[in-house]
């Protein structure tokens, strides 16, 4: 148990990403509002603190061989740390975490990531229309 612990501290200090566009439950509602109307072009990346496979699936999002695939989205990452977010995500089909939320020409699509995701699978979701 305790080298959980350690693993998910460890995690939380050391994560990469797109901490600037962080969204938490303070400004959830936009995001919620964003993916519920299927607004933009965007995709949103799902973590929280305690996930021990986000950080290495984080690291995969982040390859060079994604960069072309990631290019035409705004990428922001909701920290599903906090409970009051999870309803709202349950009702999206989401019930853990890594997991990507893609919104394209009016479409939500949902893909549940895993900490050595192959980036064939990553890239075929990013490009399917």
């Amino acid at each position: 148990m305790g080298g959980i612990l350690v693993l998910a501290i460890l995690a939380a200090l050391v994560r990469p990403g797109w901490k600037d566009n962080r969204i938490t439950s303070a400004s959830w509602k936009v995001a919620r509002a964003q993916i519920e109307h299927a607004d933009g072009t965007r995709l949103f990346y799902v973590s929280a603190t305690w996930c021990w496979e986000c950080p290495a699936f984080e690291k995969t999002l982040h390859s060079d061989p994604l960069k072309a695939a990631l290019q035409p989205y705004e990428v922001r990452e909701i920290d599903a740390t906090s409970d009051d977010i999870w309803p709202d995500l349950q009702k999206l089909g989401i019930q853990s975490v890594p997991t990507l939320i893609l919104i394209r020409g009016g479409q939500v699509r949902v893909l549940r990531g895993y900490a050595n995701m192959p980036i064939t699978t990553l890239t075929q979701f990013l490009n399917a229309t």
